[in-house]
């Protein structure tokens, strides 16, 4: 690979390499700092012990925060530093999730205070006597242990700066590089013979006076062995080409020849504008790193360091995917979505941001199109071994009945097992109560044989559980237990076989991704959907059965994905239903229209001024 560039006049924003932990904690700290201040939480919190201890661990956390800088560059040679951080890391996810839990809880205790009181008379109270709200008295109740625990395990890090002599933002400290200087693009032009025609063609792409016949890529094809190589070396030696260019580089011998490695560096220098941050890549310190520290391919690992921190954490959650597993845009945004890793901005959807993501990480060559299906993708060997190495402590994959060592850290798992797994099988999981992620994984031809003694005893430990997808297993009927899982935003059902949603289901208040795809006996939901009020998408493609939408369906005014809405025979009017549902976008099926009584509610339903919607 030769690059060649102009100057670049006014240079650019600068990026700084971050360490895979530091990119989690940055992004960490945002959210934590966010919802510490966030007016709903406030509102909950009104007892002063408990206020001054949440005052005390936002204290804390910024006195950590503010040496994160320092700890990433002491990181790579300092084990301590490592160990450190990777303590932090786990503290973090135990607060996130203590977090998540109050907001649980106050979403569950708003809900039973408006069920309890007629909505005049709850209004009314709530605005002449704020003090009288008992729920709030038990919500900080719940919530003061927990938080004495979390804000101490924070000191303790807080106490362990000064020993490891870390500072605040960075203490101005310049990082260490090492020079470097390749020889590789050198070549003895009296031993080339018949090239200059070859050369002057290359060149004339180069320097094309027609603007529109410039090129950026220029690349040379053929069989190994006839001189792509010299060629190369010719034209990059070319003092025209040294007078033209302000910078070139040669990095053939740091790809080791791979085209994947050649294919991510350049993605790498595509998105740096500022010459400086050229030469820094090029003179990185983990060019030099031993080869027995790492077999990931140093190129691969130098693209992945230079990511935006947002970008690192989208990537490194696709550890739990195996090799030659082929996914959607669609299905790694909503997994995503549902662990936090999307911001919230102003301006855009958090699926947005998320498409954004996914996009930018195929442009960089982390993820590939699938050469068997154009709407699938799929991560190259190497690069899911980079995902593995980047998060083995956070993710792990169980493949059948492979001895396996997991880290007490580890927050996420898939699992590909066979067409019939008992609970030995599952015995890795065992203390694993921090998980935020069940991703079984369908096997090719069929369903799993997936007992339900292996739910009744697996997920009453994930009670942090997020992500739970239950896909293409040999379920008929599910327990109430999932609605103690008040965590999760993702629950995938698709291609099971069951007939009715448990009840319990209108207690996760924070569900935003229900997946029925493929649910041809699933004939009726469960009367309180309704309350869901935080569902965005609710996929019931092929779920042929169902005779009728849920009842109070209109008050789901956060949905974006509706694939069908089935008009009752009993009830044709609740078509009028849709008129609140305006965030709806893609594609949409009306099933049974001739059940519609009176064309005035199609009306109301307001179709036509939706704009986003494919019907």
């Amino acid at each position: 690979m030769v690059v060649l560039t102009r100057k670049i006049r006014g240079g650019g924003q600068r990026s700084k390499a971050m360490s895979v932990v530091e990119a989690a904690l940055s992004v960490f700290f945002e959210g934590l700092f966010s919802n510490l201040a966030s007016s709903e939480f406030l509102n909950f919190v009104t007892e002063k012990e408990v206020c001054e201890e949440l005052k005390k661990l936002e204290k804390t956390l910024r006195n950590i925060h503010a040496v994160l800088n320092d700890a990433e560059e002491k990181e790579m040679n300092d084990g301590g530093v490592k160990s450190w951080l990777v303590q932090l890391q786990d503290l973090a996810y135990d607060a996130d999730d203590m977090l998540f839990a109050t907001e649980a809880l106050r979403l569950k205790l708003t809900r039973e205070h408006q069920d309890h009181r007629p909505r005049k008379l709850q209004k009314l109270v709530d605005a002449c006597f704020p003090w009288l709200r008992g729920h709030n008295l038990s919500f900080n109740k719940e919530m003061m242990s927990e938080i004495q625990e979390i804000t101490a395990r924070f000191l303790d890090l807080e106490a362990d700066i000064s020993l490891l002599a870390l500072t605040k933002n960075g203490g101005g400290r310049p990082k260490r590089t090492l020079e470097w200087r390749s020889t590789t693009c050198l070549v003895n032009e009296t031993q080339v013979y018949r090239r200059e025609k070859d050369k002057e063609t290359i060149l004339d792409l180069i320097f094309g006076s027609d603007e529109r016949n410039k090129f950026s890529v220029i690349p040379i094809i053929g069989k190994g062995g006839i001189g792509k190589t010299t060629l190369a070396q010719l034209v990059y030696n070319d003092r025209r080409v040294v007078k033209h260019f302000d910078f070139q580089a040669w990095i053939v011998k740091r790809c080791k020849g791979l085209p994947l490695a050649a294919k991510t560096i350049g993605g790498l220098f595509r998105n740096k504008v500022d010459i400086g941050e050229w030469e820094k890549i090029l003179k990185s310190e983990i060019w030099n790193l031993p080869a027995g520290r790492s077999n990931i391919i140093t190129s691969l690992r130098l693209s992945y360091n230079h990511l935006p921190a947002d970008l690192k954490r989208c990537f490194a959650y696709c550890a739990i995917l195996p090799k030659n597993y082929e996914f959607t845009e669609e299905e790694i945004v909503l997994l995503r979505k549902a662990e936090g890793f999307l911001r919230v901005e102003a301006t855009k959807q958090n699926e947005d941001s998320g498409h954004e993501y996914f996009q930018e990480l195929v442009r960089r060559s982390f993820f590939e199109v699938s050469n068997k299906d154009e709407s699938r993708y799929i991560m190259h060997d190497l690069i899911n071994d980079l995902a593995q190495s980047v998060a083995k402590d956070i993710c792990f994959r169980v493949e059948g009945d492979k001895a396996l060592k997991v880290s007490s850290h580890a927050r996420r798992s898939s699992n590909i097992g066979g067409r019939k797994d008992g609970i030995k099988n599952f015995q890795v999981f065992n203390g694993k109560k921090g998980l935020r992620t069940f991703l079984p994984l369908k096997m090719p031809g069929g369903w799993w044989n997936f007992s339900n003694q292996v739910l009744s005893e697996l997920l009453p430990e994930f009670k942090y559980l997020r992500v739970l997808s239950l896909q293409w297993c040999y379920l008929t009927e599910f327990s109430n237990i999932i609605g103690d899982l008040v965590h999760l935003r993702y629950l995938n059902f698709s291609g099971t076989l069951i007939e009715i949603l448990p009840d319990s289901i209108c207690k996760l208040y924070n569900l935003e991704t229900l997946l029925l795809r493929g649910c041809s006996r699933l004939e009726e939901f469960p009367s309180e959907m309704r309350v869901l009020i935080n569902l965005r998408h609710l996929d019931i493609t092929g779920a042929r059965s169902i005779k009728m939408m849920p009842m109070g369906i209109g008050e789901l005014t956060n949905l974006q994905t509706l694939t069908n809405f089935v008009v009752s025979q009993d009830n044709g009017s609740k078509i009028r239903e849709m008129e609140n549902l305006s965030n709806l976008k893609g594609g949409l099926v009306i099933s049974e229209l001739q059940n519609v009584v009176k064309a005035q509610d199609a009306w109301v339903a307001g179709l036509c001024y939706k704009s986003n919607l494919r019907i």
